[in-house]
């Protein structure tokens, strides 16, 4: 299978976790990594895939950043435009250990931003950095993600 992965991280964080989902991956998978860029006032970003059409799944990853969806992963998803009724799944790190201060929120605008781009999310899961269950949530996301 191909998937294509469009990533925005600042911190590290959620491309580390791409980073363990693509070594765990690899070997039975074709796996992209897009990693977006910005200008320093996030209004402007590049590395975005031209066509998606060739992936038989799409993961975007990124951060929540007061307490919504990250907006160069905004910028991207607006600027693919079309997902044409393609598998999606999404990835965000969060520095609070509940979902409740923006994690949920933000997977929300991200699964609005899609659904209305015609594309299927079909699944998501939450990262939360700060918890003492980081790892075990890192470990869980790449099981989840990896079951296509």
């Amino acid at each position: 299978m191909e998937i294509g992965i469009l990533v925005y991280s600042e911190t590290g964080h959620t491309i580390s976790v791409i980073d363990a989902f693509k070594k765990a991956n690899e070997a039975s998978h074709v796996i992209d990594i897009f990693r977006i860029s910005t200008n320093a006032s996030k209004t402007s970003i590049s590395n975005i895939p031209t066509t998606i059409k060739k992936y038989e799944r799409l993961i975007i990853a990124g951060p929540v950043q007061g307490f919504s969806l990250c907006a160069p992963l905004i910028l991207a998803i607006k600027e693919i435009g079309d997902f044409g009724d393609k598998k999606m799944d999404i990835l965000l790190t969060q520095h609070f250990r509940w979902a409740a201060l923006g994690g949920n929120r933000a997977l929300r605008q991200a699964q609005t931003e899609i659904i209305f781009r015609h594309g299927n999310v079909e699944k998501s899961t939450i990262v939360h950095w700060s918890s003492r269950h980081r790892e075990d949530q890192i470990q869980q996301a790449i099981k989840l993600l990896s079951t296509f």
